[in-house]
């Protein structure tokens, strides 16, 4: 059908941000049930019916974040689907939409303090809410804050370097952690620990990357 005709061009984006495509087929499946979800299939994301584009950005960008670098505790569940919803922001940005620090201020000044939206430790959510939205919005959150913070040269580098050093393996927090750390320069201890440990809103500095 024709939605998943963008998927070579989606593809051919995503290749940009993130390197090399890391499998030799690419596809996708349309299906006409209604399961309330998409899957992100290694090389054949299951979409349904009416399949939106960001969508397919969404389950496209797993290809590298979860199908090609796996986690290798479910804790760290955010670092694939944070970092596909950052792919779905930085697709607006690029194709004439909101920049994701608009994004990030926006989706930041939406949820009071007081809002259980901050009070999910998105680096260990528990097995009831490993797919809870606070870890999808949240994630992806965390990634634009932290372009923010050490500036997008830096990120489009450290972004590459986990998808390539990591390819056909598994991540953790702390060694994404380490690697931001060590391409940037910058000891960013606090501000992973205020994205993704604390629960409580993060304070809008510039160490935060707001």
């Amino acid at each position: 059908m024709d939605g998943l005709m963008r998927t070579s061009g989606i593809v051919h984006w995503l290749s940009r941000h993130l390197g090399r495509y890391p499998f030799a087929q690419t596809g996708g499946v349309v299906t006409a049930l209604n399961p309330g979800f998409s899957l992100e299939t290694q090389t054949r994301p299951t979409y349904p019916l009416g399949v939106s584009r960001l969508l397919m950005v969404h389950e496209l960008a797993h290809q590298w974040f979860g199908d090609s670098v796996s986690v290798h505790h479910w804790a760290d569940v955010w670092l694939n689907e944070g970092s596909a919803t950052f792919m779905e922001q930085l697709w607006n940005e690029d194709h004439g939409g909101s920049d994701t620090s608009v994004w990030l201020h926006q989706s930041y000044a939406s949820e009071p303090a007081g809002s259980s939206f901050w009070e999910l430790p998105v680096a260990d959510p528990g097995p009831a809410d490993l797919f809870d939205w606070a870890v999808y919005d949240r994630g992806g959150m965390t990634l634009a804050a932290l372009r923010g913070r050490i500036g997008n040269v830096d990120f489009d580098h450290l972004l590459k370097a986990w998808t390539s050093g990591h390819r056909h393996g598994h991540g953790t927090t702390a060694q994404f952690e380490a690697l931001a750390s060590s391409i940037s320069g910058q000891d960013l201890t606090s501000f992973f620990d205020a994205w993704l440990v604390q629960t409580v809103k993060p304070a809008a500095t510039v160490a935060n990357g707001l």
